[in-house]
């Protein structure tokens, strides 16, 4: 009985915190040498004594300003129903637990909170709305009180902290419960008002220690990162274990957590907003294409995230839309999404925000190379990016990637050595290879044994021969890579980074897919392995948002990054745009992470149903390994089409998707799927690919 109560009470005392003995403006000065903080919140939950210990805390003046934190979530109906025994004449438009803690503030102690934040459902964005309300009001504040539950006092300081590690944060739990033994039983030494009954309350406190630990299924940084890292005592550890034994863990309640399945089920109207693609299906309508499937492009069908859109919906109503600076508040961000997301520790200083990737790539290229140098690419690549380099004047030259099973592609493509060279130069749109769109006599290349897909991979002495050009000065790493999905692991960008080193070759790193790798492949971000490198982030693929133009680089080097501004400044960037200002904002949290992750668990169920279909229905057509982005490569050569015949063959089944070729002549032979779709779209072009495939007869 005595091991019981001593586990009980070591794991409450830990999670309860109250960093001073009373809230009392003597307290606080004793401790933090100030009298009153900025701001005190309680958050909502069951406990009544939490109404009390605002209440004390107003009449003692601990704070300039008093804010409670509820919306609906798990603990809202137990609350109502003790509030409904305290106060009889409660109205039952009293919905939240921020009014029902305010009522119980008035009719008791005649006292009112400042503010009430009533949207919250969960500790999650009980941190972000709060910080969204405080925001809104222009509430300065560098030191805060927060009062929670005492079972989740611990967790709330450290979501705190994981947002706003720059403030002073003083916890003060609505209580502290002390167990003992009496009559051969474990109860509580003193009454709490409103308490749980002793069995819920530890089940409270057993629910806590998983969540708290950083590890790949806690919610530190290092697994779901929803909070700052926090040291859980080995006093407490050894507690949780032995009541482990007694009682069950307590799972969280999946009502109330963010559950975004059901949006990436929708199918988004694009008419009417000049969207691209909405634009291209009424131009197949009126060619009499009634219900054309798109699946091109890297711009997901989803809804922008959530927390995105939610964040633009009140911006857009405030009705200013000025000149806009990356402020400490978009620093933080992009540093905290840095450090807990991407894993890479980054300075403030280090921010450039310029006007979109390939506006920072061309501004990088006019920076760092003469006219008639050359920049490197790894091929198949995005020939967005070769435009941009041909236009300002510099060669592209390109390090193919090859097949792990040693197939490189840029052997095994039969072009002609005119067309190898005008690959250089194909991507201005202006210019096409003669022939280019005209099938061969029987619609076939010439037959070919070719060896499965497998994941691309670097050929290394390639590479380095590409680098030792004296006139190569830039290379252009795209991870993960488009079109392949390809994700280059942290041995790979220390390699590259020797090379680069050793050559004197700049890196850029474009990594605004980086948020969309899968579990087992990190997307170590490059400057985190080569600080005199560039690393390129966005929200636009992450959080599809591509049609605002908007990127940041990190530049670690003092002088690299000079340039890069002076280069920037001559180009005249000027205002960030405020709305992507606010998305990064609200998208730059641990609510924006889950979205992301949910997200990559959609795409990755899609791309598994594209290649079991295939492995079935069509087993000469082979999706390459997705390892990041939400793409999918599809090896289409053992079809033996020329690329205008395969390009046929896919719209003859009514989907419109990207060719290969596209990306240059060791892309040809594939397609290109965006693979962020409702999987109802992607079994219907499954299936239209399946009866054009028996129409056709191929393979």
């Amino acid at each position: 009985m005595r091991a019981l109560v001593d586990s009980i009470n070591i794991l409450g005392k830990f999670l309860g915190v109250r960093d001073v003995p009373e809230l009392t403006q003597e307290s606080l000065e004793e401790t933090y040498h100030f009298k009153q903080a900025d701001v005190m919140v309680l958050f909502g939950g069951a406990i009544l004594a939490g109404g009390d210990v605002l209440a004390e805390a107003i009449k003692a003046q601990v704070a300039k300003t008093y804010i409670i934190v509820g919306g609906y979530g798990h603990t809202t109906e137990t609350l109502r129903t003790k509030m409904k025994e305290d106060l009889p004449g409660l109205s039952e438009e009293t919905a939240t637990e921020a009014e029902l803690y305010d009522a119980y503030l008035h009719t008791h102690y005649g006292l009112r909170a400042d503010y009430l934040e009533t949207k919250s459902t969960n500790c999650g964005n009980n941190i972000t709305n709060l910080l969204d309300l405080m925001k809104a009001h222009e509430i300065a504040c560098s030191s805060i009180i927060l009062c929670q539950d005492a079972s989740m006092q611990r967790r709330m300081e450290a979501g705190m902290r994981g947002y706003r590690p720059d403030l002073t944060i003083i916890n003060f739990a609505a209580y502290q419960a002390e167990a003992a033994e009496q009559d051969s039983r474990v109860v509580f030494r003193t009454p709490i008002h409103g308490m749980w009954d002793l069995d819920r309350y530890i089940e409270l406190l057993m629910g806590e220690i998983p969540r708290l630990r950083d590890d790949e299924n806690g919610y530190g940084p290092k697994g779901k990162g929803f909070i700052a890292h926090v040291d859980i005592p080995e006093e407490a550890a050894q507690a949780f274990e032995y009541l482990k034994t007694m009682y069950a863990v307590r799972d969280a309640n999946p009502a109330f957590a963010a559950d975004y399945s059901d949006e990436f089920e929708q199918e988004v109207s694009r008419a009417g907003i000049g969207n691209m693609k909405g634009e291209m299906a009424l131009q197949l309508q009126k060619n009499g294409i009634a219900d054309p499937i798109f699946l091109s492009g890297a711009e997901m069908d989803y809804q922008t995230a959530t927390c995105i859109r939610r964040r633009l919906a009140d911006f857009a109503g405030r009705g200013l839309y000025g000149f806009t600076l990356p402020d400490q508040d978009y620093q933080d961000a992009v540093c905290w999404w840095m450090g807990h997301v991407r894993a890479a520790t980054i300075q403030p200083e280090w921010i450039l925000p310029m006007q979109g990737t390939t506006f920072a790539l061309s501004s990088v290229v006019r920076a760092l190379t003469r006219p008639g140098e050359k920049v490197l690419l790894q091929s198949p690549s995005y020939y967005r990016f070769d435009r941009a380099i041909l236009r300002n004047h510099r060669q592209v030259i390109y390090s193919p990637l090859k097949l792990s099973e040693g197939c490189n592609l840029s052997e095994d493509n039969h072009f002609s050595e005119d067309k190898q060279r005008f690959k250089d130069n194909k991507r201005s749109e202006e210019y096409k290879f003669p022939g280019d769109n005209q099938p061969s006599e029987d619609n076939k290349r010439p037959e070919d044994s070719f060896p499965p897909t497998e994941s691309y991979q670097i050929d290394w002495p390639d590479l380095e021969a590409k680098m030792r050009d004296p006139a190569c000065r830039l290379m252009v790493l795209v991870n993960p890579h488009n079109p392949t999905g390809k994700v280059f692991p942290a041995s790979d960008l220390e390699r590259i980074r020797d090379l680069a080193n050793q050559h004197h070759v700049t890196i850029f790193s474009d990594e605004i897919f980086a948020e969309t790798a899968q579990p087992g492949h990190e997307c170590k971000s490059y400057i985190a392995v080569d600080p005199s490198g560039i690393s390129c982030t966005s929200l636009g693929k992450a959080f599809n948002l591509t049609g605002v133009g908007q990127a940041n680089l990190i530049v670690p080097d003092p002088e690299l990054r000079a340039k890069l501004q002076t280069q920037r400044d001559i180009d005249h960037f000027g205002s960030i745009d405020p709305f992507f200002y606010q998305a990064l904002l609200s998208a730059y949290t641990p609510e924006g992470a889950e979205w992301i992750r949910q997200m990559n668990i959609h795409t990755k169920e899609n791309a598994s149903l594209i290649d079991t279909f295939l492995k079935e229905h069509m087993p000469k057509l082979k999706l390459c390994p997705v390892e990041g982005t939400f793409i999918g490569w599809i090896d289409c050569r053992a079809l033996g089409l020329t690329d205008a015949a395969l390009q046929e063959f896919f719209e003859s089944a009514g989907i419109y998707a990207d060719p290969g070729i596209e990306y240059g002549p060791e892309g040809s032979g594939f397609y290109r799927w965006n693979l962020a779709a409702p999987k109802q779209k992607i079994q219907r072009a499954l299936n239209a690919l399946r009866k054009r495939h028996f129409q056709k007869g191929v393979g």
